[in-house]
């Protein structure tokens, strides 16, 4: 305590038996953490003259106070250069803070341990490089004179994470900032920049090199924000490099827009998504802009502006996920989505996800009809303004106590102020033109317009009665009860919903929600599931036999009349990906329950290759239309079959002499039962046997490559690629020229205009011979 009563007298001349008991100057703990030895260390300093003393220089020894975390060095309280060796090896991060230095710091200063932070509030003497090597965390210079510098070129450093200092003629940013501060995240830089100060001279803007982590960018200009007082400077295109860079803040009349640059914006567009940039009294890269963009933003990016002057319809609302202005005098209207310009329309706002905080400028002019859209945690805040016009009856449907309403008062609507109660909203209502057949499988969405029905929703108790009950039986039948487990979006506030329907089945289904102010409107939605459609059969692993088709149901065992006998089958199964990319046009397969004692038989096992079968199905008491089948094992096409045969891109009719054949197993001479399309289009069946299929037509293709094959043979379903190619372009003479230019494949599937040919040049010579 020596050291702190000899402190405490060079600055107050005047003595003291315990200085803990000053707690201006002193602050102090027990040793041990609070255990009672009586013994006191002292954690802080405030070293502050009083105010009828002139300054005082001491030359106190610090090295004592190794339990200090904060030291204040006040207004005239000046320290000889020995005071940065003479700081303790603090047991703690500790901070210094200094209000004037003046005393040059020696080039040789070594920092002490756990000196976390520094702050000059002015300093008129150079800053040593050393000072760039130590463990300093942060390292504030708040004002400088001309005396002030930092080194040209700094050490390496990985401790630094915030600097702050004041830049100017004399005082230059050091030129390898960027790869020396390996960690730095935060820079706040201050430029002086009023000529009219005494000694001021022009100097450049610094370069920035890329940093490494680098986050946050303080620009701030001092001046008296007047052009003709103060320096100017073209925007720094370097800054738009620092591809760290999440916040970007410009204070004060500095940058202006580069007239010589050949784009018309400043593009900010490589830095990170979700960027933020501030304007604060000097906004000239978007004041001084005459068109849109003028900002080009990464994705999710800010804007906030505060006290400038420039046109909201150049701002690019695209990437735009937040902007805020305040105290911007000037008039104009609202951007919006409509706004006719020489830009090539709106603004390009997302209600979604874009929100608007404009309140306290002199914006004028009435809200647009579309504002209806914001989302609600996207609402717009209008207050303070010079708005007027009537109110969007989307609001005035709300009254003026709703949470978004409260956010557009005061203005000068003429229908709408601080006591508007909510409206009768003869103006709310529901489309019924939406689709109202919907997927037993669970997978519609069903989009309905509306007006004006608000941004919440509740729903009644009935709806919810069954909300975890996936299997309920009442979905099975025809009922008028609200069903359960519907999912109801607000995609466009005042404009469009989505229900999105759970799995069932049957018909005359209905689901109610209540919308508007204190959800007083009740709407009832109906929809009704799929008729059941049977598309085909097919046999999978172990033989098993499997229907496939639409509107089976997902939730129950499905009901099946084959051959006029009922039997019970699967619930249904999805269709794979590719099954239903295949061009089979099903959605989901059921099969015959394995026999479990109770009697099912499959009825398939005791058919024999060939025989028709008659099957219908019934789902929720809608019947499907009772399809003919006719039962083979497999069908395939050999793959050397597939592999030769090339079609041509721009296809074949009935009438071009041109047949193509497919070798493999088709099981049945009988063309009426077997179906062939390319593409998704029906092709024509010459003939069929066993071994062969002869098609007479194929559709044309947009270009060439491999395209879908679906042969259908009395309902199992085989599916492949051909390739198609173009035409060869040169003559054919021979068989063998024929046979190896790829164009046709096989002899049975070439164009047959060469065979025309020889038997015209045979019936020629017959004629000729009479």
């Amino acid at each position: 305590m020596e050291m702190a009563k000899d402190l405490y007298y060079q600055i107050y001349q005047k003595n003291t038996t315990d200085p803990c008991l000053d707690n201006n100057m002193f602050t102090c703990k027990l040793i041990n953490d609070g255990v009672n030895t009586g013994i006191y260390t002292i954690t802080q300093l405030g070293l502050k003259k009083n105010k009828d003393t002139q300054s005082i220089i001491t030359n106190a020894n610090f090295s004592v106070f190794k339990n200090a975390t904060y030291i204040l060095i006040g207004d005239g309280i000046i320290l000889d250069s020995s005071l940065f060796n003479t700081l303790p090896n603090f047991y703690n991060k500790a901070s210094i803070y200094i209000y004037n230095e003046s005393i040059p710091i020696p080039n040789n200063i070594i920092l002490p341990i756990n000196l976390n932070q520094v702050t000059f509030t002015f300093i008129n003497v150079p800053i040593p490089s050393n000072i760039f090597g130590g463990s300093i965390e942060v390292f504030n210079i708040l004002g400088s004179g001309y005396g002030f510098s930092l080194p040209n070129l700094l050490p390496e450093n990985v401790a630094l994470k915030r600097f702050s200092t004041i830049l100017g003629y004399y005082s230059p940013f050091p030129s390898n900032a960027g790869s020396a501060l390996k960690n730095l995240t935060s820079l706040r830089l201050s430029f002086n920049n009023d000529i009219t100060e005494i000694g001021y001279r022009n100097y450049s803007f610094p370069t920035f090199q890329p940093f490494n982590k680098l986050q946050t960018l303080y620009i701030t200009f001092i001046n008296f924000g007047n052009d003709s007082n103060s320096q100017l400077w073209n925007f720094e295109q370097s800054i738009t490099n620092l591809t760290t860079l999440n916040d970007f803040h410009i204070t004060g009349k500095g940058f202006i827009l580069n007239s010589s640059s050949p784009s018309k914006f400043t593009d900010f567009s490589n830095l990170p998504e979700s960027f933020f940039i501030y304007f604060s009294n000097g906004c000239d890269l978007i004041s001084n802009c005459n068109s849109k963009p003028c900002l080009k933003l990464p994705a999710k990016s800010g804007i906030s502006v505060i006290g400038c002057d420039f046109n909201i319809k150049n701002i690019d609302f695209t990437n735009v996920t937040y902007m805020k202005m305040q105290n911007n005098n000037f008039e104009q209207e609202l951007p919006t989505n409509d706004d006719d310009d020489d830009d090539g329309g709106g603004s390009n706002i997302n209600y979604s996800t874009t929100r608007l905080d404009f309140q306290d400028n002199l914006l004028i002019g009435s809200i647009p009809e579309e504002y209806c859209q914001f989302y609600k945690s996207k609402y717009p805040t209008l207050s303070y303004n010079e708005l007027t016009g009537q109110i969007p009856t989307c609001f005035s449907c709300m009254g003026a106590n709703y949470t978004i309403t409260k956010n557009l008062l005061p203005n000068q609507f003429i229908d709408f102020n601080e006591k508007s109660l909510p409206t009768n909203c003869e103006t709310f209502n529901f489309s019924s033109n939406y689709n109202k057949i919907v997927k037993t499988d669970g997978s519609t969405i069903i989009t309905i317009k509306g007006k004006d029905f608000g941004w919440d929703f509740s729903l009644p108790s009935s709806n919810n009665n069954n909300n975890n009950n996936n299997n309920n039986n009442n979905n099975n039948n025809n009922n008028n009860n609200n069903n359960n487990n519907i999912t109801l979006l607000i995609t466009i506030p005042n404009n469009e919903i989505t229900l999105s329907i759970p799995k069932g089945e049957g018909t005359n289904k209905t689901f109610i929600a209540n919308f508007g102010y204190q959800f007083k409107f009740s709407q009832t939605f109906t929809y009704s599931y799929e008729l059941p459609v049977i598309k085909s059969y097919s046999f999978g692993s172990n033989s098993k036999f499997y229907l496939n088709g639409n509107g089976f149901s997902f939730l129950n065992n499905n009901s099946i009349t084959l051959n006029g006998v009922s039997y019970r089958m699967t619930i249904a199964n999805a269709a794979s990906a590719s099954e239903t990319n295949n061009n089979n046009n099903y959605t989901s397969s059921i099969s015959f329950i394995d026999d479990d004692g109770g009697g099912e038989t499959n009825p398939i096992d005791s058919m024999l290759i060939g025989d028709q079968f008659n099957v219908s199905i019934n789902v929720g008491n809608q019947v499907s239309d009772v399809v003919t089948f006719y039962l083979y094992k497999s069908i395939s096409v050999s793959i050397s079959s597939l592999s030769n045969i090339k079609l041509n891109i721009s296809g074949s009719s009935n009438n071009s002499l041109v047949a193509v054949t497919f070798d493999g197993e088709f099981g049945t001479t009988n063309s009426m039962i077997v179906f062939v399309s390319i593409n998704g289009i029906q092709c024509n069946v010459n003939s069929v046997n066993r071994q062969s299929l002869t098609i007479s037509s194929y559709p044309s293709v947009p270009s060439v490559g491999k395209y879908q094959i679906s042969i259908n043979v009395g309902g199992l379903i085989f599916t492949d690629q051909v390739e198609y190619i173009e035409t060869p372009t040169t003559n054919t003479t021979s068989s063998e020229e024929n046979d190896n230019d790829g164009s046709f494949g096989s002899l049975s599937s070439q164009p047959i205009s060469l065979l025309s040919l020889i038997i015209l040049s045979i019936i020629s010579l017959i004629i000729l011979s009479k």
